[in-house]
């Protein structure tokens, strides 16, 4: 089977969007695939759907998170995060545009007393751990998906071949993004990393009707050099900041093959 770039070829597209829940997702899941279609002179864009920055009392998780990226508030991590990310995608030769919506580490509900004292409360998503990952998306969120769809629908031109996180860890931002992009288009589908990394079988994976997992070929010294250029993430993602070998699935239309 020939490579997913050679069969966008074929097909005359002569643009990609990959649509990124958070400042680092497209990287992690697709970063050889993005570099193989610009040198293949496709045009990639990667729309970042969650950078929004909220005036916010912090809950536990978002105090671990600071900790864990040595960062005192999370304006200056986002700032940075903004940047690195920037820098990044430019330096394998793709544009990045960012839409400013809040992740759900930060999502915030209207709130009543109580959570001047205990800031959980005034969360969408109180934990990470028990909520964010869980997969469950909050009755608070319904409208999120139809704003981020909204949002997202100018980039679904002729000849533009659009890619999405599969939803592999359940992270609901990346559900939301999958259900917001579906809303749009058949899309393309990566499978989240690190995520699959650590549960360690993409063949398990559950392929909905007339798509077709795809392996894409990893050049790992190029995807390392790529991924530590998010310095802000990696002490977070991998224990003492080794980048592992992250390989690189999509789940394609077969049509496409």
């Amino acid at each position: 089977m020939k490579s997913l770039s050679d069969q966008i070829i074929r097909e005359k597209y002569t643009a990609c969007v990959f649509i990124s829940p958070h400042l680092d997702d497209a990287a992690l899941s697709a970063g050889n695939l993005m570099t193989d279609l610009v040198n293949e002179h496709i045009r990639v864009t990667v729309i970042n759907v969650f950078t929004g920055m909220p005036d916010i009392r912090p809950s536990l998780s978002v105090k671990q998170n600071l900790k864990q990226s040595g960062f005192p508030s999370m304006k200056t991590l986002y700032n940075a995060r903004i940047d690195e990310d920037e820098k990044a995608l430019h330096t394998i030769g793709v544009r990045n545009v960012n839409l400013g919506f809040t992740e759900a580490l930060l999502r915030q509900k209207p709130s009543g007393m109580l959570a001047r004292f205990i800031p959980e409360l005034s969360y969408v998503y109180p934990t990470y751990r028990f909520h964010i990952a869980r997969g469950r998306i909050s009755r608070l969120d319904a409208d999120l998906t139809e704003r981020i769809s909204e949002a997202l629908r100018p980039y679904g031109q002729s000849k533009t071949l659009i890619f999405c996180p599969f939803g592999t860890g359940n992270h609901v931002d990346h559900l939301i993004v999958r259900r917001a992009v579906e809303l749009i288009t058949q899309p393309v589908y990566w499978l989240d990393q690190p995520y699959l990394y650590r549960s360690g079988n993409a063949q398990s994976t559950e392929i909905p009707k007339d798509y077709t997992l795809m392996k894409n070929p990893v050049d790992y010294t190029g995807k390392k050099q790529l991924i530590s250029m998010y310095n802000t993430q990696v002490p977070a993602l991998f224990a003492g900041s080794a980048i592992p070998h992250l390989d690189e699935y999509v789940i394609v239309q077969t049509n496409l093959l």
